[in-house]
């Protein structure tokens, strides 16, 4: 092989090796409070450790959200504020009237969509559950994220060579 020949099959090599590898994918849950009734601050993204890259996907379910002391599931409200940038919408809104629920009685609810992806944001964020009633079953949103790239080993590699060949230079 003639040196440019080789020069190119090495720069290929090189970038090949250098592309960025996701650390991995995450679910991230957060469980509903008992109680409709309660506001919650969370202070970062993520539970016990913050999760930082982009949210990929978002599943909310409510199996038995049950009406209690008369209250009507109309009146139902939840607002979850999703600490995203640059997505569609950042805050999760339910109404029960607009979920078609009223009286007295055991409502669910679910959907899966992608209107909160983007970067997660650093910062505080919260929730908030009203209008009376329970929680008897599963209730929970997830996220699916893909956390932070990270240089896949081959770019470390890269780096370490492009050093070598400095310091030889150099000599």
């Amino acid at each position: 092989m003639n040196r440019m020949t080789t020069v190119m099959y090495s720069a290929l090599a090189m970038g090949a090796l250098s592309m960025p590898l996701h650390a991995e994918i995450r679910e991230v849950r957060y469980d509903f409070p008992t109680n409709a009734g309660t506001a919650l601050l969370y202070g970062y993204f993520g539970g016990d450790s913050p999760v930082e890259g982009s949210i990929i996907s978002t599943t909310l379910f409510i199996e038995g959200y049950t009406t209690t002391g008369g209250t009507d599931a109309a009146d139902f409200f939840m607002g979850f504020d999703v600490p995203v940038l640059d997505a569609t919408s950042t805050q999760i809104r339910l109404e029960g009237s607009d979920l078609g629920w009223s009286g007295v009685g055991s409502f669910s609810h679910g959907f899966t969509t992608d209107d909160y992806n983007g970067v997660i944001r650093p910062g505080r964020f919260g929730a908030e559950f009203s209008g009376g009633g329970t929680f008897v079953g599963d209730a929970y949103v997830t996220f699916t994220v893909d956390t932070t790239l990270v240089p896949a080993p081959g770019t470390c590699g890269v780096l370490l060579g492009a050093g070598l060949v400095g310091v030889r230079r150099r000599r």
